[in-house]
This record gives structure tokens, sequence and C-alpha cells, in this order.
């Protein structure tokens, strides 16, 4: 059996090559580096393998320059990028963001949509609002719903209605 690990975070501080020889040694044969922001975009590009970039909820005080950073750097990388991510919504810490959030969120699956590009999404005390982003926003890339959900707090139903 092989193992795969869909969502690592890096540090700026972190050994990349002990990580990985870790993760060999306990059968894991890749790892998708997860960003969220920009440290976490730079140091996800840091390893040596697949990439998911974007800007999480709690980047909304740059939004406007990250839309217009997050195309290009995923262009540059193109090779190594598998989805875009970690994107999404939390209402836990901060819920009078959530409009922005949601304005964010949304701007990220539409360029997802466009790049033909997978998402993780990250949704904490969320629910309603994950799911209208979802079923407002043309994301789908055709007929196909691609990503992973991180993060998940929801009932079973609302993981049905995903």
């Amino acid at each position: 059996m092989e193992f795969y690990d869909t969502h690592a975070h890096f540090g700026d501080a972190d050994d990349v090559e002990a990580i990985y020889a870790r993760a060999a040694a306990a059968g894991v044969t890749r790892i998708l580096a997860v960003g969220g922001g920009e440290a976490l975009n730079r140091n996800a590009l840091r390893t040596a393998g697949r990439v998911a970039l974007g800007w999480d909820r709690d980047q909304l005080d740059r939004v406007a320059e990250q839309m217009v950073v997050l195309p290009g750097l995923l262009d540059a990388h193109r090779d190594r990028v598998a989805a875009i991510g970690e994107i999404g919504l939390d209402c836990h810490y901060e819920p009078q963001t959530l409009r922005a959030q949601c304005a964010l969120f949304a701007a990220q699956l539409a360029l997802a949509d466009e790049k033909g590009l997978p998402v993780v999404i990250h949704t904490r005390e969320a629910d309603d609002a994950t799911r209208g982003v979802l079923d407002e926003v043309p994301w789908r890339h055709g007929d196909r719903l691609r990503g992973v959900i991180h993060s998940y707090t929801g009932a079973p139903a609302f993981a049905g209605k995903l």
C-alpha cells in the first residue's frame, strides 16, 4: 500500500529534506505541499514535489495584490502545481470577515476553473456560506467537481451535499 500526504504545510525553518526522508521511511510516497499565503506558498515551492498554491482566508489584507500575483505564480510553476489552495472559509475566529472571505474564495474558484485545476478547500463553521459560494461560482471545469475538503467541521448531511 502507498500513502500520499494530501496536505502538508512547511515553515520557514523546516528541514524539507529531513521531512521527506521521515515520510519515506513511514511509507509516504508523495506529499502535496500546500500554500495559503506568501510564506506558505514560498515554502511549498522549496519542496521537491507537487504543490498547491493559493491565498487562504486569513490573507484578506492584500486581496487585490494577491489576485494579481496568483495567476502568474501558477503559470510560472505550472509543471509542479497540482491544485489551488488552501482556499475557503472560516468563521471560527473572525466571522465578521465572512463577506470578504467569500469574495476571495470565489475569485480563486473562478481562477481554478480558468486554469483547469482542482482546489483544496478549508471550511470551518461556514457550511452555508461555503455551499453558497460553491453553488454560485462556475468552478467545475466542465461537469467535474474536483478538489479536497480540509478542516471540515460540518455534519454528515453537509458532506453529502458537497
